[in-house]
């Protein structure tokens, strides 16, 4: 969400199931969609947060079908000028992964890299536009979900190896910490998770 708009990115597209740079914008107010300006790079499966009024698409799947053609691209959003800019990329090419907006930061999560689950932490700083590696999660997974409490990230649930997993993380952003919490009570993955007032 970005204002009193919420935007869906990419996926697949309808009827011939191809990797689309299509997106989509709802007018909370107003009760109506509209098509915003197309993504540079048409992605599947990637991390999407919203930050400082700009909305961030990180890293994906460029091919359809089998889950191949990871990218590493950071692509912003900017709904005052309906425009994109291609970003530094991370250097590591990710699909699947989860994306959790702290301060000026954008935490790039897990994810897979050439179909296998990473514990992967990379750091974009957004003032400066440059990334930074933090410290890995625990437990190796994609198709994960997070969700971001003043200055911790909660990471929940995702997949290693077709497996689903119930692990949960929290990850202290100033201390540079993880630390395992309850598991869920049920394991899944390919889901999202928002935070509610804290």
């Amino acid at each position: 969400r970005v204002g009193s708009s919420i935007y869906v990115v990419g996926g697949f597209a309808a009827p011939e199931g191809a990797t689309t740079d299509r997106v989509a914008r709802y007018d909370i107010e107003a009760g109506t969609w509209r098509l915003a300006a197309p993504m540079p790079i048409a992605v599947n499966h990637p991390a999407v947060a919203a930050s400082g009024g700009r909305l961030f698409v990180y890293g994906g799947y460029t091919d359809v079908g089998a889950l191949s053609g990871e990218t590493d691209a950071l692509q912003s959003y900017n709904p005052a000028t309906d425009s994109w800019a291609l970003l530094a990329g991370s250097g590591v090419k990710l699909g699947a992964a989860t994306l959790a907006p702290v301060g000026r930061r954008l935490y790039a999560i897990g994810g897979a890299s050439g179909g296998a689950a990473q514990r992967l932490v990379q750091v974009y700083d957004i003032a400066k536009g440059a990334w930074s590696a933090g410290p890995p999660m625990r437990v190796a997974r994609e198709h994960l979900a997070s969700g971001a409490i003043g200055s911790r990230i909660l990471v929940l649930g995702g997949r290693d190896g077709g497996r689903n997993l119930d692990a949960v993380e929290v990850f202290n952003t100033r201390t540079r910490k993880w630390r395992a919490l309850p598991d869920l009570r049920t394991a899944r993955s390919g889901f999202q998770a928002a935070v509610v007032k804290g």
